[in-house]
């Protein structure tokens, strides 16, 4: 006697097996979207940082060899608020400034971003 089933997958295995395929597809391709979008914000904003790193840098310089000169110029994207100058933050007896804050507000894909740096008379 023969048997007159074959071996192999039946045509609902075959389909079950596509629909858990399928769902495992679409499930990775959203990960991997997700992924590249906050790549591309961590990515924002590393160089918004950077940026404003570089320039309370620029203006630490500034302020070491001459406290009372101006900020610097803010970066193309940011500007210095209130209407691009530093803050007196406090004075001294004589009337000299002896702490300045700058306040950097930045734009960057859409996104605003605020840093504050203090600066003390050296």
């Amino acid at each position: 006697m023969t048997s007159s089933r074959q071996a192999g997958f039946s045509i609902l295995e075959v389909l079950v097996a596509l629909a858990f395929l399928a769902v495992v597809i679409v499930v990775g391709m959203g990960l991997i979207t997700s992924n590249m979008t906050m790549n591309v914000r961590s990515k924002d904003r590393t160089d918004i940082t950077m940026t404003v790193r570089s320039y309370f840098e620029q203006a630490r310089a500034t302020y070491v060899t001459n406290f009372d000169s101006a900020a610097p110029a803010a970066p193309s994207n940011c500007t210095i608020s209130p209407a691009g100058s530093p803050v007196s933050l406090k004075t001294s007896t004589s009337g000299s400034v002896i702490l300045k804050r700058i306040t950097l507000n930045c734009t960057l894909s859409s996104k605003s971003y605020t840093f504050s740096m203090d600066f003390a008379r050296p």
